[in-house]
């Protein structure tokens, strides 16, 4: 029995009307779609917050800092 029959799948590519397109795992696909899209969404926050801290502190600076002195 040879080896290699084994090993390799029966169909590595997926008939896509002309083109042939490479068989790909279906959850590999979903599982960084979904880790880039939460890395995005802590990004995302990271910058907001960041953003919002230094609003508020500028804010609570140039209204307490100038007349508290």
């Amino acid at each position: 029995m040879d080896a290699s029959s084994w090993e390799s799948p029966p169909s590595a590519h997926v008939r896509c009307g002309a083109a042939e397109l490479p068989r790909v795992d279906v959850s590999r696909v979903v599982c960084a779609f979904l880790v880039s899209f939460v890395l995005f969404v802590l990004f995302v926050l990271f910058v907001v917050f960041v953003v919002f801290v230094v609003f508020v502190f500028f804010v609570f600076r140039v209204s307490f800092g100038a007349d508290g002195a």
